[in-house]
């Protein structure tokens, strides 16, 4: 720490004196994924130790994290599991491009992903979320008070298959995510009584 009264360096001495300390952060480390060469025994701290899984990262991700993910198809065979769920502590998932780091949860009977309460300092780049189907609202990616950035990212081949229940691809109640350079493509709803094949904003 520095005295107050003159700036200068503690001498380790011992006092009852005012002291100022100076600030300091400590910053969540980077965390690192591959679907072809992790294995989830990892530390996944490194780019040469990565995780096998996102959710495997994302369970033991601290607030402020960067999980970069590995170009690669992450589906149950490499045994990701779905829907992978952000919260509301802030973190970034990045992956290689939308167009080689893949999502895919066909087979898994299930939305891609879930947001709760993910705030402004969340943010999703470089990502594709396909393969989802699900019994209720968003077959791709259910939203709920979430108002991350997506950047770059694409929701594809996403269904529903339910009456009364909306959102093929993605279903948001409330919050306001920001969509940047973004494409939802072949994304469906099977039933009459349902709307939003792409997207439903509710709230």
């Amino acid at each position: 720490g520095l005295y107050a009264a003159t700036n200068t360096p503690d001498t380790g001495l011992a006092d009852l004196g005012y002291h100022r300390f100076l600030p300091f952060s400590i910053e969540a480390p980077d965390l690192y994924v591959s679907a072809n060469a992790g294995n989830d025994a990892n530390p996944g701290t490194t780019p040469l130790q990565p995780f096998k899984t996102i959710s495997r990262a994302l369970a033991v991700a601290e607030p402020g994290a960067r999980i970069h993910v590995a170009a690669g198809v992450y589906n149950r065979a490499n045994g990701e599991t779905f829907p992978v769920k952000i919260g509301s502590a802030p973190l970034e998932l990045c992956g290689e491009g939308a167009e080689t780091t893949i999502l895919d949860a066909t087979g898994a009977g299930t939305r891609v992903a879930e947001f709760e309460s993910s705030g402004r300092s969340t943010r999703i780049q470089d990502l594709t979320f396909m393969g989802g189907s699900n019994v209720t609202a968003g077959g791709g990616l259910y939203l709920r008070g979430t108002s991350a950035r997506f950047e770059r990212v694409v929701i594809r081949n996403n269904l529903l298959n339910v009456s009364e229940q909306h959102g093929g691809g993605l279903y948001l109640v409330s919050g306001l995510p920001v969509f940047t350079e973004c494409h939802f493509i072949s994304n469906r709803h099977t039933r009459s009584t349902t709307y939003g094949g792409g997207a439903e904003l509710y709230g």
